[in-house]
This record gives C-alpha cells, structure tokens and sequence, in this order.
C-alpha cells in the first residue's frame, strides 16, 4: 500500500532546496574603482536531502555587456554549507555595475523524481565612484 502511495505522490516527502545568501554580517561594495579588487562573500547551504557539487560563476553586467569575474565549484553533503570569500577587480563596464553570483547544480524539483539543472543567483549593484 504504501508503496503505490509513493508512486501516487500522496506521501510526504522531504524539501529540497539550496540556500544562497550574502551573509548578514558582510555588508556588500556600494561602490567601485575600475579595476579595484573588491571581496565578494557568500554561503551556500545544501539542503537537497543528498551531497551536491555546486559551480558558481561571479559576473559583472552592465546592460548587455556581461564579464566574469570568477568560477568555482565546491560539493556540500546534506545540511552543510560554505561560507565563501572571492576577490575579484571590478572592470569599467559603466557607471552602474551589477555583480551577481550565480550557482548551478543537479537538484530535484518540487514534485520530480529525478534530478535536473538547477539555477539560483543573488546580486547587488555598485556605483562608480567619483
């Protein structure tokens, strides 16, 4: 019985989801010097009920010029995270910059079995100084 319940997706099953987050105690560039190097850090928490290799890419857009900044790749068992530090030089793309850091992964969607290509990103935006 309570295998076809399984098969029904009546039964509950656990969350799975990733946490990516600039940490409460690190307060983000406002600003920027082209070319300055700047440390961008973050924490990513698996929380996918499985170890997980992550890859992040750190990137600079301004309108549809986009650099990267940085990759990476880290693997978290279940309920870790990583805090991580990157320094990275803002290039002159424009006056306005916005740095995001987007992670990818194989995760299980809400109500899939299987795993697919995941994607989150968080971002903040700098100015450049006078």
């Amino acid at each position: 019985m309570a295998s076809r319940l399984e098969a029904w997706k009546v039964l509950p099953r656990p969350e799975r989801f990733t946490e990516l987050y600039f940490g409460q105690q690190t307060r983000q560039p406002e600003t920027f010097q082209p070319d300055d190097v700047q440390v961008i850090s973050f924490t990513v928490h698996n929380l996918e009920q499985r170890g997980t290799d992550y890859r992040y890419v750190i990137a600079a857009h301004a309108g549809d010029k986009v650099q990267v900044l940085a990759l990476g790749q880290l693997r978290l068992d279940q309920d870790t995270s990583q805090s991580i530090e990157q320094a990275v030089s803002v290039p002159p793309l424009g006056s306005r910059v916005e740095i995001r850091v987007q992670l990818e992964f194989q995760g299980i969607a809400r109500g899939q079995d299987t795993a697919s290509l995941e994607t989150q990103s968080i971002h903040y935006w700098v100015n450049r100084a006078t």
